[in-house]
């Protein structure tokens, strides 16, 4: 009996987790593809400067004084500033106290660092490049690289030494 019950169970995990795979390539729309983003915020408030800790504003301005588009905002952990530098969208948060916490850039395979292209078509020949995703945190960088190919959109997540897929969603064929 309780193998019976235990084999049931099994059975309908199985089955719920690949209705749940083809329900998110089902979702997936690709007229709209989203740049990865490893870090999610909530509670977000579109703020004034002045609202901003002074410490944030003043690291911001330092270091992208070429900076259009800027727009803060407030979330449960600090302040996010968007923004375009130099052609190339970005986001940097901040603490509460106003501490640099990370830096993302997005970009398209024409901006991608040629070395990083290299490693990343050579493993993924099949696939094209759709944005990509730079991650720098705590002095490292590394990228998360959002492809698709006639069979599956692909997020890899490159390192130093090594590249992991990050996310994998089949295409409905």
């Amino acid at each position: 009996m309780k193998k019976s019950i235990l084999t049931s169970l099994l059975f309908v995990s199985v089955v719920s987790l690949s209705l749940t795979t083809n329900a998110q390539g089902m979702a997936y729309n690709p007229k709209v593809v989203a740049p990865a983003n490893p870090y999610h915020e909530t509670a977000k408030k579109t703020a004034d400067e002045m609202d901003v800790n002074i410490n944030a504003v003043r690291d911001f301005r330092k270091s992208y004084k070429n900076a259009s588009d800027v727009k803060w905002v407030l979330n449960e952990n600090g302040a996010s500033v968007y923004f375009m530098n130099d052609g190339i969208k970005m986001r940097r948060s901040y603490n509460s106290r106003g501490v640099k916490e990370y830096t993302l850039r997005y970009y398209d395979e024409n901006r991608m660092p040629l070395d990083l292209r290299q490693r990343v078509k050579s493993n993924f020949y099949d696939h094209n490049i759709v944005i990509v995703t730079e991650v720098t945190r705590n002095d490292q960088t590394y990228y998360l690289v959002k492809m698709e190919n006639v069979k599956e959109y692909l997020t890899v997540k490159v390192g130093e030494d090594e590249i992991t897929v990050f996310e994998r969603t089949g295409k409905i064929q």
